[in-house]
């Protein structure tokens, strides 16, 4: 079940997905085909965002998971990862209310 998401200048969607004992970042493009895929070190990847000088630097959020699930715990759960890419992503923009 995907958790936090990302759309780059392509229009394809990346997301953070926990998977099994390993979780995994996922590129679907427009019409929903798996572009990309790639194992994460940690089971529950919980947010991709794109970032960098020229948007092209793909940082990762993790959240520790194991000991709700009666896993052993992983050193790198809560880290933050960072993944060089050949796609760039789009700038996020919002208003503060008031």
């Amino acid at each position: 079940m995907p958790d936090g998401a990302a759309v780059d200048t392509e229009g394809c969607y990346w997301a953070a997905i926990p998977h099994g004992d390993k979780g995994r970042v996922a590129r679907f493009t427009p019409d929903g085909a798996l572009d990309l895929s790639f194992e994460m070190p940690v089971l529950g990847p919980t947010m991709v965002s794109f970032g960098g000088n020229d948007m092209s630097t793909l940082y990762i959020t993790s959240a520790r998971l194991e000991s709700q699930m009666g896993l052993p715990m992983s050193s790198l759960g809560g880290d933050l990862f960072c993944v060089e890419t050949s796609a760039r992503g789009i700038a996020e923009s919002f208003t503060l209310p008031g």
